[in-house]
């Protein structure tokens, strides 16, 4: 039992209860509250799409999915691309219908790959490696990427925002507003390294899709060719 005497206008109530909850946010608690399926290839992938809505009954508390990544089994091996299209479809199909039956949000994890333009030596610009038929599939996609050392996240495809670019950092605190960089340079940053400019930059850029509580994210070092296409 404890009694608190408040002599100024700072409310101790709520740091004891801030303090007592973040006793309870350990590691350990959080790793608990983790399930991992481990797919080894697509066949897998596709197996588990199947399974996942009669495990989510069971835990019904689950309210992220996360497929990391969703290129990984479909980037090789694949001369039927039309098989493979049908395929990524199907899953994108699956894994909707369980976003919209169960309230929760799914993200997938893509790989952006680099593009060299026939003709013109040097210029390149970077696409997401599973074509542009997979990003049909959403209707938001944001961009994550690096510039000067900054994170940026870039408002790519939204039915109702306009393209736009802020950047943000990852603290102890969690993912929070940047302040380091006026707005100038800001909107100059945003323009070099939207998903449309070239990858001739020295950046990291992440691609995240979302089509209602479906997201997908994709992920490239720029001026790495990964694959040639």
């Amino acid at each position: 039992m404890a009694h608190v005497i408040q002599s100024s206008d700072a409310d101790e109530t709520e740091r004891v209860l801030q303090t007592e909850a973040m006793k309870k946010f350990q590691v350990e608690t959080i790793l608990s509250k983790i399930y991992v399926f481990r797919c080894h290839d697509y066949m897998q992938l596709i197996a588990l799409s199947h399974v996942l809505p009669d495990f989510l009954m069971e835990h019904s508390k689950v309210k992220l999915i996360v497929v990391d990544s969703i290129a990984f089994h479909f980037r090789h091996d694949f001369d039927d691309l039309a098989l493979r299209t049908r395929l990524l479809n199907g899953l994108a199909q699956s894994f909707i219908k369980m976003a919209c039956e169960r309230q929760l949000a799914v993200v997938f994890m893509n790989q952006m790959t680099t593009r060299v333009k026939s003709g013109q030596l040097g210029q390149s610009h970077l696409i997401p490696a599973l074509g542009e038929s997979w990003g049909h599939a959403s209707t938001i996609r944001i961009v994550l990427y690096w510039e000067d050392n900054l994170r940026f996240a870039n408002l790519y495809k939204s039915p109702s925002r306009r393209e736009m670019t802020v950047p943000f950092q990852i603290t102890a605190d969690g993912v929070r507003d940047c302040f380091t960089i006026n707005s100038t340079e800001h909107e100059r940053c945003g323009n070099i390294d939207s998903p449309r400019a070239q990858a001739n930059n020295q950046s990291a850029t992440r691609d995240i899709r979302v089509t209602g509580e479906e997201a997908t994210s994709s992920i490239a070092k720029k001026r790495r060719f990964d694959e040639l296409t």
